[in-house]
């Protein structure tokens, strides 16, 4: 059957408001024929049948269709064949205050007018369509005893701003507002900018090299350069070079930007040099500390048969015992010279000693170094046959 070419729609409306029902009319002088209608948009496709009466096909168009903007094709389709087309543009609804979408970030930024954040609103109706372009919105921050307004307009369906940072760490709170609906309140942190120089210095009850007392360093309040204070929890490293060229390390983290971190006293006489680091952003100044020897001397024994080897008592600057966990190494060597063991003990009580027991050392002559608190002393032994008990 041809298809009739007579199907006229009858309400030739190309807008409609999003949300209103509609109902697609068209003139039907073929009472006995039922076309089907296409309708197309951007969210898909849907095939409608009609609800006839006298001389008209009515079509209902679905919720999913009337309730989404933008623009929508109809085709009136019979037997295959297309026998009208046409389109309409369902508007969002702003009869009522829209909802407002805010996407607000990054919610921290430094300090030094680079960095920024960005406010980003959209306003849509109840059915989710974005208002049209040129929707006002209201922009509003406030930092300190500072607020600050300005209205933009909506364009590719949002409206957009720009909130710079500050010279001072702080706060920014930030709220967006449109044709009578607020948004929640949103909040960017501006932390300090990477720190500048700073300074060391440290803190010991004497200059003693007793291994017992604790070296104290400090810094001063570290700033970054616009005068923040660095933030609670900025970690320093604290280097230091002793006078063999070996390197120590010891780190604390700041409180109100100062940086506390401590360290044994060596147990030898030593010098130290001292550099503070905040690892990619700043470096102290130098400071050099000396610790004189604070055991001046001390006594090695041996058994008769040189076997049993006893050092001590060590004894510190004021003729006390000294600490226990000084450390003493033996080094043994043969009558030729040739390096043999190696033994390491702490002292325990100030004193230490060691065991050359026959079954790894045989009878005969050897060379022997004591050292202990930087001190180095050298002796040649027999180790007789027996172990003297």
């Amino acid at each position: 059957m041809t298809a009739p070419a007579t199907w006229e729609r009858m309400d030739a409306k190309t807008n409609h408001l999003a949300g209103k029902p509609m109902v697609l009319k068209f003139a039907d002088p073929h009472e006995h024929l039922a076309p089907e209608l296409l309708l197309i948009n951007a969210y898909g496709t849907a095939v409608l049948r009609p609800e006839k009466k006298v001389g008209v096909l009515a079509y209902h168009v679905s919720p999913n269709f009337y309730r989404k903007s933008g623009l929508c094709h109809w085709k009136l389709v019979w037997e295959g064949k297309v026998a009208a087309s046409g389109e309409f543009t369902i508007d969002p609804n702003t009869s009522r205050p829209p909802k407002l979408e805010t996407y607000f970030g990054p919610r921290s930024i430094t300090v030094g007018g680079a960095d920024r954040s960005m406010l980003v609103a959209v306003a849509t109706d109840p059915y989710d369509n974005v208002f049209p372009p040129g929707t006002p919105v209201t922009v509003k921050s406030q930092y300190q005893d500072t607020i600050r307004e300005s209205t933009e307009q909506t364009s590719n369906f949002i409206a957009w701003k720009n909130i710079p940072t500050e010279k001072t760490s702080g706060r920014i709170l930030v709220s967006a507002s449109s044709l009578g609906t607020t948004s929640r309140e949103m909040t960017t942190l501006i932390f300090p900018a990477p720190p500048t120089a700073f300074k060391i210095d440290f803190e010991r009850n004497h200059a003693y090299a007793d291994g017992n007392q604790i070296v104290q360093f400090r810094s001063n309040s570290i700033r970054d350069p616009y005068g923040n204070t660095v933030d609670d929890g900025t970690l320093v490293t604290f280097l230091i070079k002793n006078s063999k060229g070996h390197h120590l390390k010891t780190m604390g983290t700041t409180l109100n930007g100062i940086a506390r971190a401590s360290l044994l006293h060596p147990s030898e006489k030593e010098e130290w040099q001292v550099t503070a680091y905040v690892t990619g952003a700043a470096k102290s100044n130098m400071i050099t500390l000396s610790f004189e020897t604070a055991i001046a001397d001390y006594t090695v024994r041996f058994s008769k048969d040189n076997r049993h080897i006893t050092i001590g008592p060590l004894k510190s600057f004021m003729q006390q015992r000294v600490p226990d966990g000084i450390p003493i190494q033996l080094e043994l060597f043969d009558a030729k010279g040739a390096f043999l063991e190696s033994k390491k003990i702490s002292s325990d009580q100030g004193m230490g000693s060691f065991e050359l027991p026959a079954a790894y050392f045989t009878a005969g002559r050897y060379r022997l170094l004591v050292r202990t608190a930087g001190i180095t002393k050298t002796y040649k032994l027999e180790l007789q046959d027996h172990e003297t008990q």
